[in-house]
């Protein structure tokens, strides 16, 4: 999960009891070497940290995995640079 990415946090817990599968790599940067694995997919360390509605405003985050643009064929630039490592 590439830090804020609002797409584990959907559909939200509340509305259908959805619980974000493990183990995560979690990205706390958009850069490869920045991770952190969590064995539980609703781990507070990791995605789990920030809610839906701090999320939902940086969906650039998913079009930004691993320093590329999946969203994007052949982009090889991030959508957004965000995380510890602006």
């Amino acid at each position: 999960t590439d830090y804020m990415d609002p797409v584990p946090h959907l559909p939200p817990s509340w509305l259908m009891g959805y619980r974000h599968a493990g183990p995560e790599v979690w990205y706390n940067a958009t850069m490869l070497q920045h991770y952190k694995i969590c064995s539980d997919g609703n781990d507070e360390t990791c995605s789990a940290q920030f809610s839906l509605w701090r999320c939902i405003f940086h969906a650039c985050d998913h079009c930004s995995y691993l320093g590329m643009n999946p969203c994007v064929a052949n982009d090889a630039e991030p959508e957004c640079m965000q995380g510890d490592l602006k």
